[in-house]
């Protein structure tokens, strides 16, 4: 009895959620920006209302046939229901994290924020911006500085264009960007709020004294880093 409540509030909450998610993608930093990207809004999809009706109706149905209280026994539309809205769910989450990633380290690729090269990506924002990738997932970027060669302070200043996020923690202790006195031939682990994830980023020094030619940054920590 209590499996058909629950697949009842899961009918009847289904399409006030898919407007939802929709919101949500429409407010991304994508739908803002490229709302054109953005795929078809899951209130305009004909198979979520019929997701619904099938949950609501059925449910209704057996909640109303006295069989149903007198066994416990599952039975198998219940569970094949079961198993397709876990995955109708599964992939409406990988089509949102699809669609709001800006290729960050750690992230899905989002082809339509990148162009394919014969290595690596490159950001169509930012062509100083190579993105590295494997099986659909990014694994690292690098920001080639040069021929303008930088200090380690401007790099930070680039690094927080990257992630979105004017408030990056550099070391175990947080430092913030105004205290991190950094190197431009060292590594150092750098938390970013915004995320709420750990990456760490590794300088190349240029033959200029305390410049940058590149820098490329990863996902997580780093023992080595500072």
């Amino acid at each position: 009895m209590a499996g058909y409540i629950m697949f009842l509030a899961i009918g009847l909450g289904l399409i006030p959620f898919a407007f939802w998610i929709d919101n949500v993608n429409k407010n991304s930093t994508i739908g803002k920006e490229h709302p054109e990207k953005l795929k078809k809004p899951l209130h305009k999809r004909w198979w979520m209302y019929l997701i619904a009706v099938v949950l609501v109706v059925g449910s209704v149905a057996n909640l109303a046939d006295p069989a149903t209280y007198r066994s416990s026994k599952p039975k198998s539309h219940r569970l094949a229901s079961d198993k397709e809205m876990q995955k109708e769910y599964k992939k409406t989450v990988e089509d949102r994290e699809n669609a709001e990633s800006q290729n960050l380290p750690g992230q899905k690729l989002n082809k339509n924020l990148a162009t394919k090269g014969e290595f690596f990506w490159t950001s169509k924002d930012n062509k100083k911006v190579h993105i590295f990738a494997s099986d659909g997932k990014v694994t690292a970027i690098k920001y080639v500085v040069k021929p303008d060669y930088e200090s380690t302070v401007t790099c930070q200043s680039l690094l927080e264009k990257l992630f979105n996020d004017n408030n990056l923690k550099y070391g175990d202790d947080k430092e913030n960007s105004d205290d991190a006195l950094l190197d431009n031939d060292s590594s150092y682990n750098f938390y970013s709020p915004a995320h709420k994830k750990w990456y760490w980023v590794s300088f190349s020094a240029s033959n200029e004294k305390d410049m940058v030619s590149t820098f490329s940054v990863y996902p997580g920590k780093n023992s080595d880093a500072k």
